[in-house]
């Protein structure tokens, strides 16, 4: 899933992303929040409201999983969902740890984080690669012959960091 600051928000004088951003999670109760790495903040993700967002591609990522709200936790706000990779749904404390800086959470986010930017292509890249001889794809820039990645929609040359769009990636994520 992208979305992009909604024009109104960005005007605010607030942080403006004025880019496309992955949503990295949600967490649903009272209200939606998305989970966004904001550019401005590159050491971990942040928890913004939905509804100061437009949504750019609406596929949501095979990789998440749910959590349930914690059980036994009574707080004057509404307990919610989480939506997130499998290592923050089965961890309660994965976000506490990823925000103080664990080096052993650290090297587990990173790895979900490019998963999750592999599987879906940004609106922005519109250059399509289709495979030949099975699984190879070949840079129309540089020529560079490599094998795509599996399961993922966005398609970089390793040569010249040309990205693509994986021709043949259907919209629910899965090769057609």
């Amino acid at each position: 899933m992208y979305v992009k600051l909604k024009k109104l928000h960005a005007t605010t004088g607030a942080e403006c992303d004025n880019g496309e951003l992955l949503v990295l999670g949600m967490s649903v109760g009272a209200e939606l929040q998305l989970i966004l790495q904001k550019p401005s903040l590159p050491s971990a993700p942040s928890f913004v409201e939905a509804s100061s967002y437009d949504v750019l591609d609406a596929r949501i990522s095979s990789h998440w999983r749910v959590r349930e709200p914690l059980p036994g936790k009574r707080t004057a706000v509404p307990a919610s969902y989480l939506f997130a990779v499998e290592a923050w749904a089965n961890d309660p404390h994965f976000y506490d740890k990823l925000v103080d800086g664990d080096d052993a959470v650290r090297p587990i986010w990173r790895r979900w984080q490019d998963i999750l930017e592999a599987e879906f292509a940004p609106p922005s890249v519109q250059r399509e690669i289709a495979p030949f001889e099975g699984n190879w794809l070949l840079c129309e820039a540089c020529s560079e012959a490599w094998m795509a990645r599996n399961g993922c929609e966005l398609q970089v040359c390793p040569n010249c960091s040309q990205p693509y769009r994986l021709q043949g990636f259907g919209a629910d994520g899965r090769a057609t």
